[in-house]
This record gives structure tokens, C-alpha cells and sequence, in this order.
């Protein structure tokens, strides 16, 4: 063991050991889907990092893949159904990612809730969802309680898209978005899927 520490190879070794973590898991950026943000961008002051950059996942779908298009090509809309199918793709792909129906259109058509999270926040979702009920109403909690709430509670960020008919683009950016959110391995990303629901 002496020898090895002495040895330049041991030295070579430590580094290696060192890079496996990012060699292992180093995504990929999709270079199809940047070109294409590119091609449809009109100028280049819209095209920062968090715009281009889109991981491609070996396991997860992009919307390239699903679609046959990026998200935000000229004259490509998807409907409702086409929307929720991709985010059906993303629920069975992905551990971050569950999709459930909260309620009916007056056409009988379902209205889903995507959220995006850890396992475990998508695990304990109902707790978390009691745990701010209770600091929604002040009656709920006593003083000394807010305090253990908020601790052990996830805040919660609500994204509502197309809720009028003539919004078409925030339904389209959020299926990029959830992707992102899914696959991205970034401090940030990871930041947002631990700390938020």
C-alpha cells in the first residue's frame, strides 16, 4: 500500500475515483432539440442556458420524441388530449412525476393536476396537502405549532396553463418545463425537485 500512495498511479487512481460520480452520471444535451430553438428563436437575447441546453434522457421522452417536434415549432398546437398523453409518457417514465385527475370539464372531459417532486414528496403528498391546510386557517394550528408545520412542509408552486381558450403557448412551455424538471440533474434542478412541490 506504501508504494501505491508514492506512486504516480495512486495519484491517477484518486482522480479517477473522483471523476466516476460525473462520468457516470453526465447527461447529454440534446443537440437536435437546441438546434431547433434556435432555428425558431428570433433573436438571440432569448436564447440564455435555461432555454437551450435540453437533456436528452435515454429513458425519458423528450417532446421531440413523443411529438416529432420541439416544443414551440411554428404552427404546431397540441390538444388537451395530446398533452396529457405526453404527460401520461413523463408519470410512467419518471419517479418525479405523477399525473392525477382532480375534476370534470362541463363536457365531461377530465381536468389533471401534474406534480413534480422527490419519490418521497410524491409519496406524501396528501400529508403535505393536510399540513397546509392547517396553516391556511389559523383556527387549524395553535401558535407553537406553525413553526413544526413549516418545517416539515413542502411549499407548494402552482402553475395553472390554458385555463382560457386563447392560451395556447403556457400549456406547450409546460411540457417542456416537467421534462426539464424530471431529467435535469443541475444544482438548480435538483434544488427545485427536493426542496418544492
Amino acid at each position: 500500500m506504501h508504494l501505491l500512495k508514492s506512486s504516480p498511479w495512486f495519484f491517477l487512481w484518486c482522480f479517477f475515483l473522483f471523476l466516476q460520480p460525473q462520468l457516470l452520471y453526465a447527461q447529454q444535451i440534446d443537440e437536435a432539440y437546441n438546434q431547433k430553438i434556435r432555428e425558431y428563436t428570433t433573436d438571440k437575447k432569448f436564447l440564455p442556458a435555461s432555454v437551450l441546453n435540453l437533456i436528452q434522457d435515454p429513458k425519458i421522452p423528450s417532446p421531440l420524441k413523443h411529438f416529432g417536434q420541439i416544443i414551440g415549432a411554428p404552427g404546431v398546437m397540441h390538444r388537451t388530449e395530446e398533452i396529457y398523453n405526453y404527460y401520461k409518457q413523463l408519470a410512467q417514465s419518471s419517479p418525479y412525476l405523477q399525473m392525477k385527475q382532480v375534476g370534470t370539464t362541463e363536457k365531461g372531459r377530465p381536468i389533471n393536476l401534474i406534480i413534480i417532486g422527490t419519490e418521497e414528496a410524491l409519496r406524501e403528498v396528501e400529508k403535505n396537502k393536510q399540513q397546509l391546510s392547517l396553516l391556511a386557517d389559523p383556527r387549524k394550528a395553535a401558535l407553537l405549532d406553525v413553526e413544526q408545520i413549516i418545517s416539515t412542509t413542502k411549499p407548494v408552486f402552482y402553475l395553472n396553463a390554458g385555463l382560457h381558450s386563447t392560451e395556447m403557448g403556457s400549456p406547450e412551455m409546460l411540457m417542456e418545463l416537467a421534462y426539464r424538471l424530471v431529467t435535469g440533474n443541475s444544482a438548480d434542478i435538483r434544488n427545485i425537485r427536493d426542496k418544492l412541490l
